[in-house]
This record gives C-alpha cells, sequence and structure tokens, in this order.
C-alpha cells in the first residue's frame, strides 16, 4: 500500500514519499506549504477550518496519488520512554501500565499509547519496552482534520522517533544526540542503538532567535533573519555582534546537551560514550553553530542531512535543504520498510 509522510509543524505542513526498488530509494513526490501564524500553537491546532483548507492544497499539487498517511504526533504533546519489567513480569497492558504509570505526564485514561518490545541488553535482567503515548485530545484534533481533508491516517508517529529513523541508517549502533532546531523549537533526542531513550522539546528556535536578535540590535524581525543568515555566530561577521548577542542561549542549548550526556552516562555507566552530536533541521546550519557548540562541549557537533537524501539525489541543493528541512517528513515516509525505532 502505497503511504506518504505527513509532518504538520507549527510553521509549514510537509510530506513526502518514498518508494522502493530493491535496495535502491526513490523519492517521486515531496511538498510543503506555510501556516500562517497561530495556526498550530505547540503541537496544538488552534485553526483547524485553515489547516483542512491546506492539508487539501498541499495533496492537490503534490500529488502523492494515495490518501493514506504516516502522520507526525507533536514532541512538545508526546511522552516516549524505555522502561525495563521485572524478571518473570510478563508484557501485558497491567505490567506495562504498572511500570510506566510513576512516569507519565498524562493520566492513563486520557492518553492514547502504544509499545513494543525491545530486544534484551546482556547484563541486564528484565524486559525491556518502548512505551510512547500522547493526549486523547491532541490525537482526536488531528484525526479530525486529517478526515475532513480526506486523508487516511494509517499510523500515527512520535515526532523524534521519526526524526531519528531519518538521521540513523539502519542498523545504526552506539548512543547519538541529535539536534532537530525547527523555527519554532528545538528538540534533543537520545537514541541509543536505533531506539530513542530519551526526548525532551526547547524554546532554542528560529523565531525566538530573530525575537532576541531584534530586541537586542533594535532591528525588525526580517532584518533580523537576514542578519542571522547572513553572519550566523561567525565572530569574523558583522564585527561579531551575533556571536555575542546569541552566546547566552548558546550556553544554554549546551547545557542542555550536557544534560542529556550526563542522563546517558548515569543510566548506561558501562556502555561506550555518545559517539555523535548530530544537528538537523531549518537551523542546523546557522553559520558557525556547530563550531561553537563544539567550543563549549569539547567534541565534534556535525550538521548532518537525513541519511536517505543521498540515496535519492546527488544534487547539492536537494542534500542542502530537503535533507535538512524534511527530516521528520522522510523519517514517516521511511516507515514502511523499516522496522519502528
Amino acid at each position: 500500500m502505497r503511504r506518504f509522510g505527513l509532518d504538520i509543524s507549527d510553521s509549514v505542513i510537509r510530506l513526502a514519499v518514498i518508494e522502493r526498488h530493491g535496495k535502491d530509494f526513490r523519492l517521486p513526490v515531496r511538498g510543503e506549504i506555510p501556516l500562517s501564524d497561530g495556526a498550530v500553537v505547540d503541537g496544538t491546532i488552534m485553526k483547524p477550518t485553515e489547516v483542512i483548507d491546506l492539508l487539501k492544497k498541499l495533496v492537490m499539487a503534490a500529488k502523492p496519488r494515495t490518501r493514506h498517511a504516516i502522520v507526525t504526533l507533536p514532541e512538545r504533546h508526546s511522552f516516549v520512554k524505555v522502561i525495563t519489567l521485572p524478571s518473570g513480569s510478563e508484557a501485558s497492558e497491567a505490567g506495562v501500565k504498572a511500570a510506566v504509570l510513576p512516569h507519565l505526564p498524562y493520566a492513563w485514561e486520557e492518553m492514547s499509547y502504544d509499545w513494543r518490545l525491545l530486544p534484551p541488553v546482556p547484563g541486564q535482567p528484565g524486559t525491556r519496552i518502548m512505551f510512547g503515548g500522547a493526549p486523547l485530545t491532541i490525537v482526536k484534533s488531528y484525526l479530525d482534520v486529517l478526515h475532513a481533508a480526506n486523508i487516511e491516517a494509517v499510523s500515527m508517529e512520535i515526532e523524534s522517533v521519526a526524526i531519528a529513523r531519518a538521521m540513523l541508517p539502519p542498523n545504526a549502533q552506539g548512543a547519538h544526540i541529535i539536534l532537530d532546531l525547527g523555527r519554532t523549537r528545538t528538540s534533543l533526542i537520545l537514541v541509543s542503538d536505533g531506539v530513542v531513550e530519551f526526548s525532551t522539546t526547547i524554546r532554542y528556535a528560529g523565531k525566538e532567535l530573530n525575537q532576541y536578535i531584534a530586541d537586542a540590535l533594535h532591528l525588525t524581525l526580517e532584518q533580523a533573519q537576514r542578519a542571522k543568515e547572513l553572519f550566523g555566530l561567525d565572530p569574523t561577521k558583522g564585527k561579531g555582534l551575533l556571536a555575542n548577542v546569541l552566546a547566552p542561549q548558546l550556553d544554554v542549548l549546551a547545557e542542555k546537551i550536557e544534560s542529556i550526556q550526563e542522563y546517558y552516562r548515569s543510566r548506561f555507566p558501562t556502555e561506550a560514550p555518545i559517539s555523535s552530536i548530530l544537528l538537523t533541521g531549518s537551523g542546523a546550519l546557522i553559520r558557525h553553530l556547530d563550531l561553537e557548540l563544539s567550543k563549549r562541549l569539547h567534541e565534534p557537533v556535525t550538521p548532518q542531512p537525513a541519511w536517505i537524501i543521498r540515496r535519492v539525489s546527488d544534487d547539492p541543493a536537494d542534500i542542502h535543504d530537503i535533507g535538512y528541512t524534511y527530516t521528520t517528513a522522510l523519517g514517516l515516509a521511511l516507515q514502511p520498510f523499516f522496522s519502528p525505532q
């Protein structure tokens, strides 16, 4: 069954279709359409009529040749956690509920949820499961607009899981931190041996940075965006003004990454250290962002496009644009070909 990945963010809707022919992949369909400010806020659909109308327009323009979609669930409202059931415990709903209940940000009866068994870890007793969930109200609001737009959600997936699938090739080993820097939020995702162990969302994002630059340097938002594109965090550009202005925000981001590193070390004290810190999303290519983060963390931070983009295109423009901005949509579109991460 043909399906398309559908990513509804706060600022834009993107879709992608990936086809597999033997060992080869193709990206025959992709498309995006911007949302007005306030249509979706922190993952909550505030203007359903607009979202429905834009979904119809996007599908009509992109022509995915199917109404079946794999749809992202917004990271801000989702919960994903790897938990270990005691040895001898059955992975039943009652057993999973008892184990996960102390960690839930929502009441059990108010959540839509799912879980799957994970491979055992040598030396670690018990049964590992990956649990994911989101509030029923959020899930229903997304299903309602999809239904009104004549789109059938054959699967809904937490954003961090889709991003991990897009960023790390199948059977990737080791631990990695992925930073998805978007226009309205940044997600930090810890992945160990292909499994999302932890994710969080912070306000370090393109829109907030533009406002911060505008306030500090008395610029319009348009001028702030242009300055960010031209100078970034390069201390040799624009007299280093932006590098100085954004230094406190960068310090906060580095501290968040360090806290995830510490979480990993405490949870997996005998495992190898984190293998890589990867940047994706529309903000990943801000000039010198990787270098400034590397300086603060004392280890490499690398901008990296979704791995699949190099399999479907050798155009540098595609790798630079689609490889970073379509990460979630590509991860969703890859779901039929690979087991859930």
